[in-house]
Protein backbone atom coordinates (compact mmCIF):
# COMPACT_ATOMS: atom_id res chain seq x y z
CA UNK A 1 0.00 0.00 0.00
CA UNK A 2 2.85 2.34 0.87
CA UNK A 3 4.55 1.72 -2.48
CA UNK A 4 1.29 2.41 -4.25
CA UNK A 5 0.83 5.71 -2.42
CA UNK A 6 4.41 6.79 -3.19
CA UNK A 7 4.03 6.05 -6.89
CA UNK A 8 0.68 7.83 -7.12
CA UNK A 9 2.19 10.87 -5.37
CA UNK A 10 5.18 10.80 -7.74
CA UNK A 11 2.79 10.66 -10.70
CA UNK A 12 1.02 13.74 -9.38
CA UNK A 13 4.31 15.62 -9.06
CA UNK A 14 5.37 14.67 -12.58
CA UNK A 15 2.02 15.75 -14.01
CA UNK A 16 2.30 19.06 -12.18
CA UNK A 17 5.83 19.63 -13.47
CA UNK A 18 4.77 18.75 -17.01
CA UNK A 19 1.84 21.17 -16.81
CA UNK A 20 4.12 23.97 -15.61
CA UNK A 21 6.55 23.37 -18.45
CA UNK A 22 3.73 23.09 -20.99
CA UNK A 23 2.32 26.43 -19.77
CA UNK A 24 5.55 28.05 -20.95
CA UNK A 25 5.06 26.57 -24.40
CA UNK A 26 3.37 29.78 -25.55
CA UNK A 27 6.77 31.47 -25.45
CA UNK A 28 8.45 28.43 -26.96
CA UNK A 29 10.21 25.64 -25.14
CA UNK A 30 13.92 25.08 -25.03
CA UNK A 31 15.36 21.75 -26.10
CA UNK A 32 15.87 20.87 -22.43
CA UNK A 33 12.25 21.63 -21.56
CA UNK A 34 11.00 19.55 -24.49
CA UNK A 35 13.26 16.69 -23.45
CA UNK A 36 12.01 16.96 -19.86
CA UNK A 37 8.39 16.74 -21.04
CA UNK A 38 9.28 13.57 -22.96
CA UNK A 39 11.08 12.08 -19.94
CA UNK A 40 8.12 12.94 -17.72
CA UNK A 41 5.68 11.33 -20.15
CA UNK A 42 7.81 8.19 -20.28
CA UNK A 43 8.13 8.06 -16.50
CA UNK A 44 4.40 8.65 -16.07
CA UNK A 45 3.72 5.67 -18.31
CA UNK A 46 6.12 3.49 -16.28
CA UNK A 47 4.61 4.63 -13.00
CA UNK A 48 1.11 4.01 -14.32
CA UNK A 49 2.06 0.43 -15.17
CA UNK A 50 3.64 -0.03 -11.74
CA UNK A 51 0.54 1.38 -10.04
CA UNK A 52 -1.69 -1.00 -12.02
CA UNK A 53 0.57 -3.91 -11.07
CA UNK A 54 0.56 -2.95 -7.40
CA UNK A 55 -3.22 -2.57 -7.41
CA UNK A 56 -3.56 -6.04 -8.91
CA UNK A 57 -1.16 -7.46 -6.30
CA UNK A 58 -3.20 -5.85 -3.53
CA UNK A 59 -6.43 -7.18 -5.00
CA UNK A 60 -4.98 -10.70 -5.26
CA UNK A 61 -3.68 -10.50 -1.72
CA UNK A 62 -7.07 -9.39 -0.42
CA UNK A 63 -8.85 -12.11 -2.41
CA UNK A 64 -6.41 -14.70 -1.05
CA UNK A 65 -6.90 -13.50 2.52
CA UNK A 66 -10.66 -13.40 2.19
CA UNK A 67 -10.65 -16.73 0.42
CA UNK A 68 -8.48 -18.31 3.11
CA UNK A 69 -10.85 -17.05 5.78
CA UNK A 70 -13.80 -18.40 3.84
CA UNK A 71 -12.06 -21.75 3.34
CA UNK A 72 -11.48 -22.03 7.10
CA UNK A 73 -15.15 -21.24 7.72
CA UNK A 74 -16.21 -23.73 5.05
CA UNK A 75 -13.97 -26.46 6.47
CA UNK A 76 -15.34 -25.93 9.93
CA UNK A 77 -18.92 -26.01 8.72
CA UNK A 78 -18.40 -29.00 6.42
CA UNK A 79 -16.68 -30.88 9.24
CA UNK A 80 -19.74 -30.44 11.39
CA UNK A 81 -21.96 -31.66 8.59
CA UNK A 82 -19.74 -34.67 7.95
CA UNK A 83 -19.80 -35.54 11.61
CA UNK A 84 -23.58 -35.41 11.58
CA UNK A 85 -23.75 -37.69 8.58
CA UNK A 86 -21.26 -40.08 10.10
CA UNK A 87 -23.27 -40.28 13.32
CA UNK A 88 -26.47 -40.91 11.35
CA UNK A 89 -24.77 -43.67 9.34
CA UNK A 90 -23.42 -45.27 12.52
CA UNK A 91 -26.89 -45.25 14.01
CA UNK A 92 -28.32 -46.80 10.85
CA UNK A 93 -25.74 -49.59 10.92
CA UNK A 94 -26.31 -50.37 14.58
CA UNK A 95 -28.84 -53.09 13.81
CA UNK A 96 -31.64 -51.43 15.76
CA UNK A 97 -33.70 -50.67 12.70
CA UNK A 98 -37.15 -52.15 12.14
CA UNK A 99 -36.66 -53.00 8.45
CA UNK A 100 -34.84 -56.34 8.82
Amino acid sequence: VEQLEKRVAKMGHLKEETEKIAAKEVDGLSAGQSAQIERNASRLKELGEQVDSLKEQLSESLRDQLGAGKAVDDDGASGKRSGGRAAAEDAADSGDDDFF
